[in-house]
């Protein structure tokens, strides 16, 4: 009994990080739409990216991370593990937009890229979690 209710514990919490990285994009077209801040607009992008690492990471360790480090390790160990080129430009991609918020160097052109890869990567890793809760 003890391990259910581990696992719908596990399996709650993965849920709130796939709301949070909802209520981020949501943000995202606020803050496009409304504001023009690409620098925040960037940080919502990178927050809901990292919301779908920390899920899978929550799934393979059992617990939530407490570094950008190990976000980073999953990212990388999802591009080996399904060979896939265009998530590993998503997850370079996903870095610049968090060093965007800080710098400020994307234009409009570029983040709408940096967006196209991310959802692109978020799709695969959503179809990933799901095949596995």
């Amino acid at each position: 009994m003890k391990v259910m209710d581990e696992l719908r514990d596990i399996e709650e919490k993965i849920m709130e990080y796939l709301n949070r990285a909802y209520t981020f994009k949501e943000n995202f077209d606020d803050v496009i739409l409304r504001e023009n801040n690409l620098e925040k607009a960037s940080e919502f992008l990178w927050g809901m990216f990292s919301c779908y690492l920390n899920a899978v990471y929550l799934l393979k360790k059992g617990k939530p991370t407490t570094s950008h480090k190990e976000l980073m390790n999953v990212a990388w160990q999802l591009v080996n593990a399904f060979e896939d080129e265009n998530l590993k430009e998503a997850v370079k991609l996903a870095e610049k937009c968090h060093a965007n918020f800080y710098h400020g160097f994307l234009d409009r052109d570029e983040l709408k890229k940096c967006y196209n890869a991310i959802m692109y990567a978020i799709l695969k890793i959503e179809s990933e979690i799901f095949r596995r809760i």
